[in-house]
């Protein structure tokens, strides 16, 4: 599963992060009011419809100020058929509320109900949206395709207006797993500490994200060659520790920061 954690900003050029594994991402800038925050397309039974059935599902969410009449809007895994599963008639979401939708195929459409879509999600990517009632625009979508999914693991965006990316996808920083206790004391006692500090970094490797490791996992594929540490962890460390620089305009015009790893 995904790992938020949210945290003030410090005047720092550094945001230093331990993780067990994986990538940070973080959340793009959205011009639409109403999208689709997050899915699953690989449930792992941590969630289960009305039914006991672990299908896959799809969060909705308004992040405008007043509610959003859903009536005609729809949601769609085809490009070329935006209209697959309609929103019915009645429904509507209040401002900064969340609805989920199942996606797995049982296709109801009752108000006030669990609703299910009439098509299921793949885990190997394909497309996803949320279009307006007119058929034709499209408020939010995941397109052409969203990437392949990780069985329990939900895919999407920040949460909040005026969101923006401060580490990309592929960014380059440092990382390293220490060795041991000696190796530790000498080369990671003040690894988040800001750059001209007592920390060098002199045995750590350059890398850019994703950071981490898999042993058949199916997490690979978000894996950067330099980043890959199954030699250093897997049997022997379950910690690697990364370091990625960014810049802040103005750190004061920042109110948090969300940290995302798979």
């Amino acid at each position: 599963m995904e790992l938020f954690q949210t945290m003030h900003t410090q005047p720092t050029k550094w945001w230093n992060a331990l993780l067990l594994a994986g990538g940070i991402l973080a959340a793009p800038m959205l011009p639409a009011k109403v999208w689709i925050l997050e899915f699953v397309a690989a449930n792992d039974g941590s969630v289960v419809d009305e039914d006991g059935d672990d299908e896959d599902w799809i969060e909705i969410y308004n992040d405008s100020n007043a509610t959003v009449d859903l009536s005609g809007w729809s949601l769609s895994d085809d490009a070329a058929d935006l209209q697959k599963w309609i929103f019915p008639p009645g429904t509507s979401l209040a401002a900064k509320k969340f609805l989920t939708v199942f996606a797995s195929g049982k296709n109801r459409r009752v108000v006030d109900n669990e609703f299910h879509t009439n098509f299921k999600l793949s885990s190997g990517g394909e497309y996803l949206g949320l279009i307006k009632a007119d058929g034709s625009t499209v408020e939010h979508e995941f397109a052409p395709t969203y990437p392949a999914q990780v069985e329990g693991a939900s895919y999407g965006v920040g949460q909040g207006s005026g969101a923006s990316t401060i580490i990309e996808a592929g960014a380059s920083g440092q990382a390293a797993v220490p060795i041991d206790q000696a190796d530790f004391n000498a080369n990671y006692l003040n690894w988040n500490d800001a750059p001209g500090s007592t920390f060098t970094g002199s045995t750590w490797r350059a890398v850019t994200t994703g950071v981490g490791f898999d042993n058949g996992a199916g997490y690979d594929g978000w894996l950067s060659e330099s980043g890959d540490f199954i030699n250093e962890m897997f049997g022997g460390n379950t910690s690697v520790f990364i370091r990625l620089p960014f810049d802040l305009a103005d750190s004061n015009a920042v109110n948090g920061v969300t940290l995302r790893k798979r």
